[in-house]
């Protein structure tokens, strides 16, 4: 209709002025009769090519909007699935939990804590009117929400591999099982408020408390990627092969460096605020155990839980991985992480470096930063 009124406008106007033309060149146009045609050109030509602006303008713009009533409707439905899906799966979890809590009152209450959250993500429901007028989703919210959903099911598959354990008569630890069981529902809880719209927090506070100091090249040194290259105590570095991982709202990279006769692995912690430099080792511990001794050094569990992973090389990329998780560290500030990946274990050994040990040449530059 718009691309139909600006061609009428321009049609009427063009035979307006033709008249006038034609008129002027036969010689009986004078000039009072010249301004008047082209007042009737105008007239005649400008309402309808204004009006067809307005309605392509207006029709882009309904579009627009059409598009992201549609992104906002795809995405409560996927999270009505996921909802439903998820309840299903922590009421049966709980119901295994709750046949075998006889005297153990911990996972008496991790079976009452996953039946809870199932009874909540069935029985709670949105406005939807409310949500698509005051919720604002980016297209990176809705990739993190994604990534939510990964973790959220890894950690809830995870406390069903604890549970076969348990059913099998394997000795677990009824602690281990109600700390996954919090840290399934403190993650769930975070993926609902990104989908209210609260943004969860991206870095973890120890490691802002620990920063005495804005760290040089934070940014460059968080925006890694394979191709770029490193110089770490005069050797000279490719970035080979980046995995980052995604538990409880933060999201930390582990680059393998490679060069002619050498392979470390860097961390680099949410922000770029902390680094170190690991080694790839031999697991020497049993998954969940609170202390790991490695030759002189004991190390103590920090951190534990499930995360979910991308794998980003030359080859491509590769989502929706998952891996649980054990952090351990040292008095003397090593480092030992244990990983129970899909296909075998894996342990890095190292400690922490300071930023200002890297010279980082991107991929797309190149002078030093």
């Amino acid at each position: 209709m718009g691309l139909g009124l600006i061609g009428l406008g321009a049609v009427l106007g063009g035979l307006a002025v033709l008249w006038l033309i034609v008129t002027a060149a036969s010689g009986d146009l004078r000039g009072g009769g010249f301004v008047l045609g082209l007042m009737l050109a105008a007239i005649l030509g400008l309402p309808p090519i204004f009006a067809g602006y307005v309605v392509l303008r207006r029709s882009r713009e309904e579009a627009v909007a059409l598009d992201e009533l549609v992104g906002h409707r795809r995405v409560l439905e996927q999270d009505r699935l996921f909802r439903t899906r998820i309840a299903t799966e922590a009421r049966q979890q709980a119901a295994r939990l709750a046949a075998l809590a006889d005297g153990q009152p911990q996972l008496a209450r991790a079976a009452a804590r996953l039946k809870g959250v199932a009874d909540d993500l069935e029985s709670s429901r949105y406005d939807e009117s409310a949500w698509y007028e005051t919720v604002e989703l980016a297209d990176e919210d809705v990739a993190v929400l994604g990534r939510y959903d990964d973790l959220v099911s890894e950690r809830l598959r995870r406390i069903a591999r604890q549970v076969d354990a348990l059913e099998l008569g394997d000795r677990q630890d009824a602690a281990g099982v109600l700390r996954a069981a919090q840290t399934w529902e403190r993650d769930l809880d975070q993926r609902l408020e990104l989908l209210r719209g609260e943004r969860p927090p991206t870095r973890n506070p120890s490691d802002l408390l620990a920063a005495e100091e804005p760290a040089r090249g934070a940014e460059v040194i968080a925006a890694l990627a394979p191709g770029d290259a490193i110089t770490y105590e005069g050797v000279d570095y490719l970035v080979e092969l980046t995995i980052t991982y995604f538990a409880s709202g933060r999201a930390w990279t582990i680059h393998r460096l490679g060069a002619e006769d050498a392979r470390h692995w860097l961390y680099v912690a949410p922000g770029g605020l902390a680094l170190a430099m690991l080694e790839l080792v031999t697991p020497s511990a049993e998954d969940g155990a609170r202390e790991v001794r490695r030759g002189d050094s004991l190390y103590r569990l920090t951190d534990e839980g499930a995360a979910s992973i991308t794998v980003t090389s030359a080859r491509g990329r590769e989502e929706g991985l998952g891996v649980d998780f054990w952090h351990y560290q040292a008095p003397t500030g090593g480092l030992y992480w244990q990983e129970r990946w899909p296909d075998e274990p894996r342990a890095y050994e190292g400690a922490p470096i300071p930023p200002r040990a890297l010279e980082i040449w991107p991929a797309e530059r190149t002078t030093p930063t």
